[in-house]
């Protein structure tokens, strides 16, 4: 239940308790008018000071724990807030690490790519040089 409402139904409930059974009380101990008035404003300013004094506990309570829970909502944004720093830091690290990886990956193709054409040339001018020999034995006698 909503703090608004225990607190409204607090009150409730004891103004009526309290309005119902205190007036019975008293007109069953006291008959002198002039004494049962003054009695009953007694009775008004003791209930509000009571009442007062339970609303002051129940906001006290209530905003204590409001209090903590911006306190450790604080604490939490601000650990937030450097798990982010951090984040952004290893982010950009990995980007650095990336393009770093990805220059090195580049070299490597080139240079296999370069000693692929020279593989590729030597392959052909093996051949010609088998062709030219296979030509050469067979004009030997």
């Amino acid at each position: 239940m909503k703090f608004e409402y225990k607190i409204s139904l607090a009150y409730l409930l004891i103004g009526s308790i309290w309005i119902i059974f205190s007036d019975k009380i008293l007109h069953y101990f006291i008959q002198d008018n002039i004494l049962l008035t003054r009695i009953q404003t007694y009775k008004g300013w003791f209930y509000v000071l009571i009442t007062a004094l339970l609303l002051f506990s129940f906001l006290k309570r209530h905003l204590i724990k409001l209090r903590m829970m911006e306190k450790e909502l604080a604490r939490k944004n601000k650990d937030l807030s450097k798990s982010q720093l951090e984040l952004e830091k290893h982010k950009d690290n990995l980007e650095n690490l990336v393009k770093e990886r990805t220059f090195a990956l580049e070299d490597k193709t080139t240079e296999l790519e370069r000693y692929n054409q020279l593989f590729e040339g030597r392959e052909f001018r093996i051949k010609e040089l088998r062709d030219k020999i296979r030509i050469l034995e067979e004009k030997l006698p």
